[in-house]
């Protein structure tokens, strides 16, 4: 269905190359599911979400574009500009005031100029 409606190459197309490998992995997951596993929707969601396909592929560091991902998954890759977000804090309390760190790029790094 998704290559005889054209919809395969309209996520692609919004969500960019990597999505064709997301997509085959989780059409390979649904298949080996509809074969072994029990049956019904709600067996198959929560086999999904405990169990579900896993992907890993090589960063292409020579693409021009932003990448979010988990301190585990960007483990030893390099980028010029990194942005840690602290997603596990309590909500927003004058405590947790936005914390400027210097920055001191060189050569081919960025040379912007204050504070990030």
């Amino acid at each position: 269905a998704l290559a005889r409606d054209g919809l395969r190459k309209k996520m692609i197309a919004r969500l960019g190359p990597e999505a064709g490998d997301i997509l085959d992995e989780f059409l390979s997951f649904c298949l080996a599911e509809e074969r072994t596993g029990l049956p019904g929707l709600e067996s198959f969601l929560s086999t999904l979400e405990n169990a579900g396909p896993e992907i890993k592929r090589e960063m292409d560091q020579t693409r021009d574009e932003v990448r979010v991902m988990t301190v585990h998954a960007a483990k030893g890759l390099e980028a010029p500009v990194v942005f840690l977000v602290d997603g596990g804090s309590a909500p927003f309390s004058d405590q947790h005031l936005p914390r400027l760190m210097p920055f001191e790029g060189s050569g081919d790094h960025w040379d912007g100029k204050g504070y990030l």
